[in-house]
């Protein structure tokens, strides 16, 4: 009537050795906790580093300028082959619709 359980269901409250040493350094429960705090830590600093990664990628959109040149009528050319812009795309086609006209 007075026989004590066999078996130790907690298991939280054994010694571990950590360190490898041979020596218990704390119990399973103290292990756990601090396991639980660097996965928690781990997690914040993930996040810390997608923020930033984040906003710098959001600088970056904000501050590009375009890559592509939409303007085409604004480019310098070189109507006489010297190797010099000469005049813009659209001044070059305004001389040619006049030629173009003049001969009408």
């Amino acid at each position: 009537a007075n026989t004590k359980a066999k078996v130790d269901d907690d298991l939280l409250d054994d010694m571990i050795d950590v360190d490898g040493d041979g020596v218990a350094d704390m119990t399973a429960k103290e292990a756990r906790e601090i396991k639980v705090q660097e996965g928690k830590d781990k997690i914040a600093a993930r996040e810390r580093e997608f923020q930033e990664r984040q906003a710098h990628i959001d600088d970056i959109k904000k501050n590009t300028k375009a890559k592509v040149d939409d303007d085409l009528l604004d480019d310098m050319i070189d109507v006489d082959g010297d190797g010099q812009a000469d005049m813009t795309a659209k001044e070059a086609r305004e001389i040619k619709a006049q030629e173009g006209r003049d001969k009408v």
